[in-house]
């Protein structure tokens, strides 16, 4: 089932709060911090939403600052997983982040969630840090990934 990638707006927080629920390990935001994300002055963030027949099916949500950019949340409909979402809104985020000038993207993850490392490590994403007993319940490390990219011109 292939999905639309496109970026989100405000009337998608509602979808996007809800999937957030579902998915364990997806960061928790309060509705406050994603209504924050469409406030003018507000750091700047890409949301990249993934839609099939218009249900919302996976998000991504990055900050950049200058020509370095993190990805702070994503996160796929249980259901849905292993069809190649997240790796489409990764793709889609790398690609608009080099568009932008990007240098390099970074993110955090539990060391157990293998999925995600997995599917960090296909995009060439770089294990590159590890923040000891970073998370809580239960208590387990971060470990940081980098991706290197050559800014397009």
């Amino acid at each position: 089932m292939a999905s639309e990638i496109r970026i989100a707006t405000p009337a998608d927080l509602p979808a996007i709060a809800r999937l957030e629920r579902l998915v364990d390990r997806a960061a928790h935001w309060s509705p406050d911090d994603y209504e924050a994300i469409f406030t003018e002055g507000a750091p700047r963030r890409l949301v990249l939403v993934a839609a099939n027949n218009r249900a919302l099916s996976g998000f991504v949500v990055a900050r950049s600052v200058g020509a370095e950019w993190e990805i702070e949340n994503i996160a796929v409909t249980p259901s849905l997983r292993r069809q190649g979402i997240a790796s489409s809104l990764l793709g889609e985020l790398i690609i608009r982040a080099q568009a932008e000038g990007a240098e390099r993207i970074w993110l955090e993850v539990r060391e157990s969630n293998s999925a995600a490392c997995a599917l960090y490590q296909s995009a060439e994403f770089i294990p590159s840090a590890r923040r000891k007993g970073y998370y809580g319940d239960p208590r387990e490390d971060a470990i940081g990934y980098l991706l290197e990219l050559k800014a397009k011109k």
